[in-house]
């Protein structure tokens, strides 16, 4: 879903200043409802001075990564991550999937690992500081699957292919070469956004 309304735009922008977020040219964010049941049912976009962009998607692992993962699947907490992506490629290299993306790259993130394996961040689940090319990205999905399954093993995940190659798209005709993005969890204060791009 795209919108052009800036009536739409300023209560985004609030969100921002709510979280203590800063605003930027290109702007990415998700909202995450608590069921990690392997369904889209988070919303994950993107937005400017100008333009509001909404997809269903995922801010959490699919139950493959939940239930297979040695350690635990990677979730991210809530909040904002300044400057956390660039554009890159996801997906292994000469495989079909490989595309476009918002890659890590060399800046290391905290994640937490589903260490009782449940689906969402618990007290006890273990934090870590990845790496730098832990690979914890923004990317997509090839086709229409039903659910996450393998498609997110802890990065962010839109739905819609075609929604996230126009965000790309913007990035890349944007003079930015770093993006920030706000993760917020499911809220009244948000809740008008989610039901948009749910």
């Amino acid at each position: 879903m795209i919108i052009c309304d800036k009536d739409m735009i300023k209560p985004v922008k609030d969100l921002y200043t709510m979280n203590g977020a800063e605003w930027d040219d290109i702007n990415l964010f998700g909202i995450g409802n608590d069921k990690g049941d392997n369904n889209w049912n988070d919303v994950l976009g993107m937005v400017t001075d100008d333009i509001l962009i909404l997809s269903k998607g995922t801010t959490k692992p699919g139950i493959p990564a939940t239930l297979k993962h040695k350690v635990g699947a990677d979730h991210l907490p809530p909040g904002f991550y300044y400057h956390i992506w660039a554009l890159g490629w996801h997906g292994a290299k000469g495989k079909y999937y490989r595309h476009k993306a918002f890659v890590q790259g060399p800046r290391k993130i905290d994640t937490v690992r589903d260490t009782n394996r449940n689906g969402q961040i618990d007290p006890d689940d273990l934090m870590i500081n990845d790496a730098e090319w832990w690979g914890i990205n923004i990317h997509t999905v090839v086709g229409n699957p039903d659910h996450v399954g393998n498609w997110s093993w802890g990065c962010q995940c839109f739905r819609s292919k075609n929604t996230f190659d126009e965000i790309v798209n913007r990035a890349v005709s944007s003079e930015q070469s770093l993006f920030s993005y706000l993760l917020m969890p499911l809220k009244s204060e948000n809740k008008f956004l989610y039901k948009m791009g749910i």
